[in-house]
């Protein structure tokens, strides 16, 4: 790829976790209004997984321009 446009794909990177985050923070939040304990702790285990992969992406794509 055309190695001026890294910084954008790193941007874009950033923005897609952040959107992610946020949108997790939101269920968070919502989490404590469901009463099905086993439902949330699954919920909130996948959730973090996720976090860790976006985490990793997103650093690895970092990386790229270091």
């Amino acid at each position: 790829g055309n190695q001026n446009l890294i910084t954008d794909g790193i941007i874009a990177a950033i923005n897609a976790r952040a959107a992610v985050k946020s949108a997790f923070l939101n269920v968070r939040i919502n989490l404590s209004g469901i009463k099905d304990e086993s439902f949330v702790a699954e919920l909130i285990s996948k959730m973090y997984a996720i976090e860790k992969d976006l985490d990793d992406k997103e650093s690895a794509i970092i990386g790229l321009y270091k």
